[in-house]
């Protein structure tokens, strides 16, 4: 679920990398 979340919103400041 939260893989799909980042596709979804990569403007986010997501740092799962």
């Amino acid at each position: 679920q939260q893989h799909k979340q980042q596709e979804q919103r990569p403007t986010t400041p997501t740092t799962t990398t």
